[in-house]
């Protein structure tokens, strides 16, 4: 969505509670919750707390997700949010389905359609909307998908897979930045040298002191 200033909404508390008034000061959201956090921008969704318990609601105060959830992340442009309950991470849609049951240690949220999880202590892999394993949890870390390529640990090294699990470079940094999709260089550590790799997976500058 896009937002006005005149849109915009603010959080104000009465006896405890938390709601939402417009630039006028008219009460648009009434104060019933233990907490909430603002409205983004562009954003027609935020986070409520009922007994200690994270949900959404909409600029209208309707309750969207209701409030079950330890943490709730952010939605990504594919419409999900990763949520925690009882110790395990999922994936839930705006409507409030749950699209990927919490099975996971940890995760990464979705980007470009894919995200990084962890499906058992240091073991990392993707899967993607649908909760598909794509790319097999073998990884001690993974990095976002931002185009291209990603950063993976793999043997306590650094290398960067494409999106089918293929190294484009092997892991044999001991540091690597991740690709964050506003630069398409990452700096690469080998034995105290340091060099450029691009997000094609051409090298730019071989490591040098």
């Amino acid at each position: 969505m896009s937002e006005t200033i005149e849109e915009r909404l603010y959080s104000f508390r009465v006896d405890g509670k938390t709601g939402f008034i417009n630039r006028a000061g008219k009460i648009i959201i009434e104060p019933k919750y233990e907490g909430a956090c603002e409205f983004c921008d562009n954003e027609d969704y935020t986070f409520f707390i009922s007994s200690e318990k994270l949900g959404c609601i909409d600029r209208k105060g309707n309750v969207i997700i209701q409030a079950l959830y330890d943490e709730i992340k952010l939605f990504s442009e594919e419409g999900l949010a990763a949520f925690l309950i009882d110790g395990k991470w999922g994936f839930i849609s705006k409507d409030g389905n749950v699209i990927i049951n919490p099975i996971y240690n940890k995760v990464d949220s979705f980007v470009n359609g894919l995200a990084g999880v962890e499906f058992e202590k240091g073991k990392w892999g993707y899967i993607d909307c649908s909760g598909t394993t794509v790319i097999e949890p073998v990884f001690e870390q993974v990095s976002e998908f931002w185009d291209k390529l990603a950063r993976v640990k793999l043997g306590g090294k650094f290398g960067f897979i494409d999106r089918s699990g293929k190294f484009i470079f092997e892991p044999i940094f001991d540091s690597a930045n991740c690709f964050t999709g506003e630069d398409d260089l990452s700096v690469v550590e080998i034995d105290g040298k340091y060099g450029y790799i691009n997000i094609n997976g051409n090298w730019v500058w071989k490591p040098s002191k």
